[in-house]
C-alpha cells in the first residue's frame, strides 16, 4: 500500500534533458518488496515474545534531482505512517524503497545528472558509441602513421648519427689540446704580468723618490727666486734712492730758502719784521744763524778765502770778526727801542753783504762769464727794480728792512744754485783722476 502510494508520488520527478516526468520500473518496486517482506519475516520470528513497536525517524532529506530541474521531493506528500502499526511491512518496506531512491538519485560517482527518462537515456548512449567509434578510428590511423615510421630506414640514420658523434669527439680532443695550451700561455701570461708588476713598483717607487727630490730642488729655487727677486727689488730700490741723491744737494735739502708772503724765510725761519707780524727777535737771531752757515760753507766749496772778515757760525749767536780791528761784530740783537739798537748788529749785517758780494765775485771767476746776482748789492744798500733798499735798521722802516732781507736770501739762494755745479764737475774730475 505504501509502495502505491509513493508511485504516484514519484508523478512530480522529471527528466533533466527534456523535462518530461519520470515513470519508475515496476522491477525495482518488486525488488524491493521482496527485500522487504523477507526482513520483516526475520524481525518477527526473532521478537515473537514481546509486543512489536515500530518507530521510524524520518531522515531530513531534500530530494534534488538534477541542477537543471527545480524539482524536487516533498516529504508532506508521503502517507502518514506513524499510526499504521497494523502494516509494519509495508512501512518498512517505504522507507527501504526511499533509502534505495536516494542514493540512486545522489550518486556523486556519476558524471550524468540525475534523474532522466529512456528517451535520454537512449541518445545519451548512441552519443557515448559514436564518441567511442570515433575514438577507436583515430587509433587505427595513429597505429598505421606508428608502423609507417617503424618502416623507415633507421640504419642510414644511424650511421650518420655515429659519423656525426665521431666528429664531435675530434673537435672535442682538438678543444682539449686547445684549451691546454691556452692554460700554459695563460701561467705564462701570469708570471710575466707578476715580473711586470714587480718592475712597476719599484719604477712606482723610484719615481716617488725622484719626486721627492723635485719637490725639494723646486722649493729652493722657488727660494732662490725670491731671494734673487727681493735682492733685485732691493737693489731698484737702492738705485732709484741713489738717483734721487744724486739729483738732489745736500745744501739744498739743508739749507731751504723760500717765502711766506713778505717775508724771506731760510728752514722756515722768517727774517724780517712787520708793524702788523712783529716776527720775535730769537727767530729772527736763528735765521740769521742759519744764513750764517749756509755763507760759511759756500765760502769753503768755492775755495774762497774772506779779505776783511772773517765769518763764526755760532746758530743763535753767530758774529763776524773784522780783520783789521779784531771787533766782533754780533750777527744777532735783543731787541728794544728803534732808535736805541746796538750798532754792531747793523754793523754785523753790512759785513754778512760785503762776504756775500766776494762770494759773487770767486763764483763769476769759476763760472767764467759775466755771472751776477738777481739783486744788486753795493754797500749797505739791495737794489730791486731801481729802488735801493738799506739792510741797516737803524733810521729804516720795519717794511723795507724786511724787504731787504728778502732780497738778501733771494741773492744766498742764487749763489747756492750756482756753486753746487760747479762742485759737481769738481768732483767728477778728481773721481777721473783716481
Amino acid at each position: 500500500m505504501a509502495i502505491r502510494s509513493f508511485v504516484s508520488v514519484m508523478d512530480n520527478f522529471k527528466c533533466v534533458s527534456c523535462g518530461e516526468p519520470l515513470e519508475l520500473d515496476e522491477t525495482v518496486l518488486k525488488q524491493d518488496q521482496e527485500q522487504c517482506q523477507n526482513q520483516t519475516a526475520d524481525d518477527s520470528s526473532n521478537n515473537s515474545a514481546a509486543p512489536i513497536v515500530h518507530r521510524y525517524e524520518l531522515p531530513n532529506y531534500s530530494l534534488f534531482v538534477g541542477t537543471s530541474c527545480g524539482t524536487s521531493l516533498d516529504l508532506s506528500q508521503l502517507p502518514d505512517v506513524s499510526s499504521s502499526s497494523d502494516d509494519p511491512q509495508g512501512i518498512g518496506t517505504f522507507f527501504a524503497f526511499t533509502d534505495k531512491l536516494h542514493k540512486l538519485v545522489h550518486d556523486d560517482n556519476s558524471a550524468i545528472e540525475h534523474p532522466m527518462c529512456q528517451s535520454c537515456a537512449d541518445r545519451l548512449l548512441d552519443y557515448f558509441d559514436q564518441t567511442l567509434s570515433e575514438a577507436e578510428q583515430e587509433c587505427r590511423e595513429y597505429k598505421k602513421i606508428l608502423d609507417s615510421l617503424d618502416a623507415v630506414n633507421i640504419d642510414a640514420e644511424a650511421q650518420e648519427a655515429q659519423q656525426h658523434l665521431a666528429k664531435l669527439k675530434k673537435d672535442e680532443e682538438n678543444i682539449k689540446e686547445t684549451l691546454k695550451e691556452v692554460q700554459r700561455v695563460d701561467q705564462n701570461l701570469d708570471l710575466e704580468i707578476e715580473a711586470e708588476q714587480k718592475k712597476i713598483e719599484l719604477l712606482t717607487e723610484q719615481e716617488a723618490k725622484l719626486w721627492r727630490r723635485y719637490r725639494d730642488l723646486r722649493r729652493k729655487v722657488l727660494d732662490l727666486e725670491n731671494e734673487n727677486l727681493s735682492a733685485m727689488n732691493q737693489y731698484h730700490y737702492a738705485n732709484s734712492c741713489l738717483k734721487k741723491l744724486e739729483e738732489s744737494n745736500a745744501l739744498n735739502m739743508t739749507f731751504h730758502i723760500w717765502h711766506s708772503g713778505h717775508f724771506g724765510t731760510i728752514n722756515g725761519y722768517r727774517l724780517g719784521r712787520l708793524p702788523d707780524q712783529p716776527v720775535s727777535w730769537t727767530e729772527i737771531n736763528t735765521a740769521f744763524g742759519q744764513a750764517a752757515l749756509l755763507m760759511h760753507t759756500l765760502v769753503k766749496k768755492a775755495g774762497l778765502k774772506l779779505e776783511r772778515y772773517e765769518l763764526v757760525p755760532f746758530a743763535n749767536y753767530s758774529y763776524l770778526v773784522c780783520l783789521q780791528s779784531g771787533k766782533e761784530l754780533r750777527l744777532y740783537t735783543d731787541g728794544g727801542v728803534k732808535f736805541n739798537w746796538h750798532p754792531r748788529f747793523d754793523q754785523a749785517i753790512v759785513a754778512f753783504v760785503d762776504c756775500l758780494c766776494q762770494l759773487e765775485q770767486r763764483i763769476r771767476q769759476l763760472v767764467g762769464v759775466d755771472y751776477n746776482l738777481p739783486y744788486k748789492m753795493r754797500g749797505d744798500k739791495i737794489e730791486d727794480g731801481g729802488n735801493q733798499y738799506s739792510v741797516r735798521t737803524h733810521f729804516n722802516s720795519e717794511e723795507r728792512w724786511t724787504k731787504a732781507m728778502k732780497c738778501l736770501l733771494t741773492n744766498l739762494k742764487w749763489a747756492l744754485a750756482a756753486i753746487l755745479p760747479i762742485e759737481e764737475s769738481h768732483t767728477s774730475c778728481s773721481t777721473s783722476s783716481v
